[in-house]
């Protein structure tokens, strides 16, 4: 049970910071009225940047042995 409640306090946390990022994005974008299905390409190359750069330097999960 306890296992459940971390989980459920960590994708709540996940969910508020995805939520932010969102919501700044948004903010800046709008004022810059600069609406561009072409922004998805620097979120995909920011995503691939931050998934190479955490497992070439091992931050990722392990399990446990």
């Amino acid at each position: 049970m306890d296992i459940l409640v971390i989980q459920v306090i960590h994708s709540l946390l996940d969910a508020s910071i995805l939520f932010l990022i969102a919501g700044g994005l948004s903010l800046i974008y709008g004022v810059m009225r600069i609406v561009h299905l072409a922004h998805g390409k620097l979120y995909a190359i920011g995503a691939y940047v931050t998934a190479w750069t955490v497992g070439r330097l091992g931050l990722g999960l392990r399990r446990a042995s």
